[in-house]
């Protein structure tokens, strides 16, 4: 099973993950455009667009697909970028539903 056909459900545990080969493991089922902020404690994309209307598509994909998966990312976007950043915030870092919604969002915007 891949982390595009898991959910978010409240099954899984919102333990935060330490082990570092499982954090690269995890990683490298994502897009590589997606990057650990500096303090490795959340996971970013930023999306590039020719226009608002694109940026803006990207930020309402994101967050619907969010809201199914009952966990929410930050979201931030202008005139030609969208920046998706995944954390859980009552870990203070990184679980495995953070990966989860970053490889959801990833299958959206190749559809």
């Amino acid at each position: 099973m891949t982390l595009v056909d898991e959910n978010c459900s409240k099954d899984h545990s919102e333990r935060r993950l330490t082990n570092q080969a499982e954090i690269a493991a995890l990683k490298a089922e994502l897009h590589a455009d997606w990057q650990f902020t500096d303090d490795e404690t959340a996971i970013i994309r930023k999306f590039k667009f020719k226009n608002f209307k694109k940026a803006l598509e990207c930020a309402n994909l994101a967050g619907e697909m969010s809201e199914t998966q009952g966990h929410h990312p930050d979201i931030s976007f202008g005139w030609g970028y969208c920046h998706i950043l995944y954390k859980t915030h009552s870990e203070n870092g990184l679980t495995r539903r953070d990966f989860i919604c970053a490889a959801k969002l990833d299958q959206i915007m190749m559809a």
